[in-house]
């Protein structure tokens, strides 16, 4: 085995089926490469062989309990990459839970943690706090976070200011890796992507996203553009289909592909209009027009990161959706992010490569667990189930 550094990318859903996940995995990657940072790397995917086929590391485990320890123990330093993984969203146990469990399994073993470019939201119940506190907080040594917002929230949980740094979601470091097609906004297509997470049954943004759309049908046709391409009914596929393949006589996209290749077909509209944070970031970071519907506060925080003006909430009107989708259509300029602004988010997403190779030559105070710690860990029933 190499003396090098070996770092394991895990806690995300890498192979999974979300095209954003993937892109954070292949930002962080190459942050490490730009930071000419000399480690080996190894990544813990739901599929190994597609992961294989977009990134090229050095190792690779299936995402179960066996690739999980099985990746820890090689690693010499254990990285939580990406995604809101300070967050009760979708629920307690993911990724908060599972999360500790990656942690206490890393301590066990002796190896250090950080967690790279991750947001933080939803924090409401006590257990989630005191799972923060006594696991994230007293083991991570250090935390990069995507924006000032995401800083302030950990603070307000008890994290240590030496311990965090903002840096930005680590999918923006791609951003000189994406191939230019030349001026987007001169199709006849309009793209969408739409959520569920059962939130049409509080709120009716598919009937007015169609609704809307259809006083546009004369002109141009529609396509709806997965990022999450699992065909789970609370994910995207079932309510983007519907809305487009159903009410508009469009066609989705729903095809997992890498994020290279998402982004070619969004290139192909001439708007699109999005829920999901990272086809916000795909669509700053190849110029295309956008317009986000906001489901939730990274969305929100995202969208105000970039600038852009021109977006709508899931509680809003139908006239201000109206208003919103006319702004786009008329003047696609507008949903188009400042280049400096892309490439201030690019730089900072880049650093994330620095952080870990300063992390990687001990410029970080160790959280080491002790031996009655250690003990103690053995006995948690979440990492016994990992050391059957």
């Amino acid at each position: 085995m190499s003396d090098k550094p070996r770092i394991l990318f895990c806690a995300t859903g890498y192979g999974a089926g979300n095209i954003g996940d993937d892109a954070i995995l292949l930002g962080l990657h190459e942050s490490l490469r730009l930071n000419s940072v000399d480690c080996e790397t190894g990544v813990v995917s739901f599929s190994p062989s597609f992961t294989r086929s977009m990134v090229d590391m050095n190792e690779f485990w299936q995402f179960d309990n066996e690739g999980l320890i099985k990746g820890i123990k090689w690693a010499t330093h254990v990285v939580l990459g990406g995604a809101s993984l300070i967050s009760e969203r979708p629920v307690l146990d993911y990724p908060i839970k599972y999360c500790c469990t990656i942690i206490k399994l890393a301590k066990l073993h002796k190896k250090p943690v950080a967690a790279v470019g991750v947001g933080v939201s939803d924090i409401v119940s006590n257990e989630a706090v005191a799972l923060i506190r006594n696991n994230f907080i007293r083991y991570l040594e250090i935390v990069s976070l995507r924006s000032k917002r995401d800083y302030d929230k950990c603070i307000a949980l008890g994290f240590d200011p030496e311990q965090i740094v903002v840096t930005a979601d680590g999918a923006f470091a791609i951003y000189k890796l994406i191939g230019k097609k030349g001026k987007t906004g001169d199709s006849s297509t309009i793209g969408l992507n739409l959520v569920s997470e059962n939130q049409e049954k509080k709120f009716d943004y598919p009937d007015k996203v169609a609704s809307t759309l259809l006083e546009y049908s004369n002109e141009y046709s529609f396509k709806g553009i997965c990022n999450e391409v699992r065909k789970d009914p609370v994910f995207d596929y079932a309510l983007t289909s519907k809305v487009i393949n159903t009410q508009l006589n469009g066609i989705t996209f729903c095809n997992y592909v890498n994020p290279f290749l998402l982004i070619e077909e969004l290139q192909k509209c001439k708007i699109i209009i999005t829920m999901r944070m990272h086809m916000l970031i795909f669509c700053a970071m190849a110029g295309i027009p956008c317009l986000p519907l906001v489901r939730e506060l990274k969305t929100e925080l995202m969208a105000k990161e970039l600038k852009l003006s021109n977006f709508f909430y899931l509680s809003d009107s139908k006239e201000k959706m109206d208003r919103s989708v006319a702004i786009i259509v008329d003047n696609p300029d507008t949903g188009i992010v400042r280049p400096n602004v892309v490439t201030n988010l690019y730089e900072r997403a880049v650093s994330n490569g620095g952080l870990i190779n300063k992390w990687l030559k001990g410029h970080y105070i160790e959280r080491v667990a002790s031996k009655q710690e250690r003990e103690i860990l053995k006995q948690d029933p979440e990492v016994r189930v990992f050391m059957k």
